[in-house]
């Protein structure tokens, strides 16, 4: 499942819940560490012919996490001083 995106694991593990049949979500779950609401989620998306295109973006444009500089403009300069704290005399 490493080289799949979030998508196509997802439904992959859907697939295999299905095809384990009862107690399949249980075992997909242990074997993938998948949380059960993503395995319904992706058996969801099988059973309703719901397939990701591979033109389609996972994620709306501005998602996921954003950057730490972002979030705070100190955060170079302190890493700086403490880079210049730690590294040895070159001069």
């Amino acid at each position: 499942m490493g080289s799949l995106n979030e998508v196509q694991a997802r439904q992959l593990a859907g697939i295999k819940a299905l095809e384990f049949g009862w107690g399949g979500i249980s075992k997909v779950g242990r074997l993938t560490g998948m949380d059960y609401k993503t395995i319904k989620k992706g058996m969801s998306e099988v059973e309703n012919g719901i397939f990701f295109g591979k033109t389609e973006k996972l994620r709306k444009k501005g998602a996921g996490r954003k950057k730490l500089t972002d979030k705070n403009h100190q955060i170079l300069k302190d890493i700086e001083t403490i880079m210049e704290k730690i590294r040895p005399e070159t001069q």
